[in-house]
C-alpha cells in the first residue's frame, strides 16, 4: 500500500486476516492505525510506531480494521 496524501482503509471481516495480524511496519510518512473492531471502532494501536511486534504491544491478533495515512509531520524513515 502506498500513501498519496489520502487515508486508505480496510475493514477485515470480509478478509481472511481478521484478528490475525501480529506485526506491522510503516514506511516513509505512511502511518498505520489498527482497530479492534470492524469499521474502525473499539481500541486502536499504531500511528506513532513505525513498526511493532503486536504480541509485545498487547495487540496481537486483535485488528479488525486498518487505516493508512500520509503524514506531513511524522516519518518512519
Amino acid at each position: 500500500m502506498t500513501c498519496y496524501g489520502q487515508t486508505y482503509t480496510f475493514s477485515y471481516p470480509s478478509l481472511a486476516n481478521n484478528d490475525r495480524t501480529s506485526s506491522f511496519a510503516g514506511a516513509g510518512a505512511c502511518q498505520v492505525l489498527l482497530y479492534d473492531d470492524a469499521n474502525y471502532g473499539g481500541g486502536f494501536y499504531g500511528y506513532y510506531d513505525c513498526r511493532s511486534n503486536l504480541a509485545t504491544a498487547g495487540f496481537n491478533d486483535r485488528a479488525s480494521s486498518v487505516r493508512f495515512h500520509l503524514s506531513s509531520s511524522y516519518s518512519c524513515y
